[in-house]
């Protein structure tokens, strides 16, 4: 497990690729009820964002009906901010 598949911060050491865009895998369940205050944000910046979306709703259904070591997150960054991009 690297340290990106632990903490929803992106390191300041992390080489920045020339389109600002990095990517981890988490896989962890503890790293995912990690995730929340930086998800709830992600969350809140988005005006298109419904409450299905929410850390709270997200984690409550993997709790529920997750599949031990089948979780599987991808996190996106711009520079040390989670990204996010509508369609």
């Amino acid at each position: 497990m690297t340290a990106l598949d632990r903490t929803a911060e992106a390191p300041a050491t992390a080489p920045y690729p020339a389109g600002g865009l990095r990517t981890a895998v988490c896989r962890d369940p503890r790293a995912f009820a990690a995730l929340a205050p930086a998800w709830t944000r992600l969350h809140r910046a988005c005006p298109a964002a419904t409450p299905f979306q929410t850390h709270a709703w997200q984690h409550s259904w993997w709790q529920s009906y997750g599949v031990p070591g089948r979780l599987v997150l991808v996190l996106v960054w711009r520079g040390r901010d989670w990204w996010a991009r509508r369609h």
